[in-house]
């Protein structure tokens, strides 16, 4: 008897071949395996969960041919109408009671929450200048005024009843030197606030100058900054901002510059460019 034949006596004559399971160890291995989680009460799965959070009401259904875009609660949706033409700025005023809206076509409209009923209508209609097309509206910090700039070289003050309270003096457009004008000469582009105040305010325009103000006299300008291109050519001025601690002024120009002007002074040459 050979060496192969001594180990074939210990090895299973069904070594290497797979057996085939029986029935009764199929129902064994169910058995042992452990039960499904069950699902909470009012658990949704990924989908039912996504249409919950885009549904008006949580229940994930809709009105027929609509659906509000992901996250929006359309319970909280209120639509203001009013205006014939596009709107091109809005504000709020410091409590969040009462909002202003200016149009394209020179009409802003005034909205106040507290007392408005289900019909969402503005409490009063306000043309600032005949015309002229609305680019900034902004309340100053304790919500008394209204700063407007519109395509007319003057700047509007309103009360918050939109009731007018003054506005800036226009410049001679024959004088060449935008410096020695008494006000703008060409449209308003933007203005802003002081924010550490409720009086003072600046204008840009697209006479390439920005015009310091101040709300109690407002036939007189404090202060006048002429914008310029690197080459010291004249550009208009698109925007103007303070910042945060009313320290510096930042004006955007045509060019596509931005300089930052010292708020106080002296107005020679910007602060960084």
């Amino acid at each position: 008897m050979g060496l192969g034949d001594d180990l074939s006596r210990f090895i299973p004559t069904d070594f290497g071949k797979k057996k085939k399971k029986s029935a009764g160890d199929k129902h064994a291995a169910e058995r042992a395996a452990p039960p499904p989680a069950a699902e909470k009460p009012g658990a949704a799965s990924g989908a039912s969960k996504a249409a919950v959070y885009e549904g008006s009401s949580g229940n994930g259904r809709h009105p027929e041919g609509t659906q509000p875009p992901a996250g929006i609660p359309a319970t909280r949706h209120a639509e203001l109408k009013g205006h014939k033409k596009a709107v091109s700025t809005v504000a709020w005023d410091p409590t969040g009671d009462q909002l202003v809206t200016g149009e394209h076509g020179a009409h802003m409209l005034m909205w106040d929450f507290p007392s408005m009923d289900q019909t969402f209508q503005s409490f009063r209609t306000v043309v600032p200048f005949e015309g002229q097309q609305i680019h900034t509206l902004k309340y100053n910090r304790g919500g008394t005024l209204i700063l407007c700039a519109t395509g007319d070289p003057r700047a509007k003050l309103l009360t918050s009843e939109g009731r007018a309270a003054g506005e800036s003096r226009r410049g001679d457009m024959y004088v060449m030197d935008m410096r020695r004008t008494a006000g703008h000469v060409s449209g308003l582009t933007a203005a802003d606030w002081d924010p550490r105040g409720d009086r003072r305010f600046v204008t840009a325009g697209g006479d390439a100058t920005l015009r310091f103000w101040d709300a109690e006299r407002l036939q007189t300008q404090e202060r006048v900054v002429l914008a310029k291109t690197r080459r010291r050519g004249k550009v208009a001025v698109t925007a103007c901002a303070y910042s945060a601690d009313g320290a510096l002024v930042a004006a955007a120009q045509h060019d596509g510059g931005l300089s930052l002007w010292p708020a106080e002074g002296p107005c020679l040459r910007p602060a960084h460019h």
